[in-house]
């Protein structure tokens, strides 16, 4: 439910953006974002929920080296469980790949001459995708959900490499769309299965680690892809991510099951599609 909400707001978000770009300029797209993000401000504020205390021995006027050595304390037996450094790795891969198609996608516009709403629809239709894998991922049986995982991967892959030989833009948003499929199917029993492999007492670190190396990894692809864009052109540029997405399936591939933890698992945060990565 939480990736299909996610999915569904990059339908109609990159529509609506297109729509105002053109009627009304970029200005009034970052106008609109100020709305949004107060009244999401406002929804979080009241949002019931009960909140663990902080642990025992903790205090306000802790130092910043006694903080960053009960960080590194608490990070290391997460990182020391294969499992979960093989979904680190693969969201690492991802948001790369993710990075360096955001980069991409405007110039791959502009080359096949498209506007606003074109780009635009190169993000919509991508998130229709991931809508409809999103439902269909739901429905997966947990044993499958790592299969599904890796053929989701290896989908958006294979779509964003193909976006480099394609002869026009509908073209290359139909492909995307499929890879947008796949992001769906791909990452919503990534995060069923970071949650099962995680102990109640390991969760919140366990997706702080995932969200550090989904950010840094999708910084580095678009500081990457900013230089590849200019010395290959952005057509070529797709071939990077979709290779990137194929190492990431490679390293998804079913091995030794996790170990399933007794306590339910919270919802763990969705990643945010952009352009025509997700």
């Amino acid at each position: 439910m939480i990736a299909t909400a996610s999915n569904a707001s990059m339908v109609a978000g990159p529509l609506l953006g297109g729509a105002l770009v053109g009627a009304a300029g970029p200005r009034s797209v970052f106008g609109l974002n100020v709305v949004s993000f107060l009244v999401s401000a406002a929804l979080i504020a009241r949002m019931p929920g009960t909140f663990r205390q902080a642990p025992a021995g903790a205090t306000d006027g802790a130092s910043l080296a006694s903080a960053a050595a009960t960080t590194a304390g608490r990070w290391r037996p997460v990182l020391r469980d294969p499992h979960r450094r093989r979904l680190f790795a693969v969201t690492a891969l991802s948001f790369g790949a993710f990075g360096i198609t955001l980069v991409a996608d405007l110039p791959l516009v502009d080359h096949f001459d498209g506007g606003s709403v074109a780009y635009a629809l190169l993000t919509t239709l991508w998130g229709a995708g991931a809508v409809v894998g999103s439902t269909v991922a739901a429905r997966i049986p947990t044993r499958r959900e790592r299969t599904a995982l890796v053929l989701g991967t290896l989908a958006m892959g294979v779509s964003l490499g193909s976006i480099a030989v394609m002869p026009n833009l509908p073209a290359a948003i139909v492909v995307g769309t499929l890879g947008g499929l796949g992001s769906g199917v791909a990452f919503t029993p990534w995060y069923s299965l970071l949650q099962r492999a995680s102990p109640d007492a390991e969760r919140g670190t366990t997706f702080a680690i995932a969200e550090t190396f989904e950010q840094a990894s999708f910084i580095a692809g678009m500081v990457v892809a900013g230089f590849v864009v200019d010395v290959v052109g952005p057509r070529a540029t797709y071939l990077l991510p979709g290779a990137l997405l194929l190492v990431a399936a490679a390293v998804a591939l079913p091995r030794r099951a996790p170990a399933v933890t007794a306590a339910t698992p919270t919802p763990g945060p969705t990643p945010a599609p952009s352009g025509a990565g997700p």
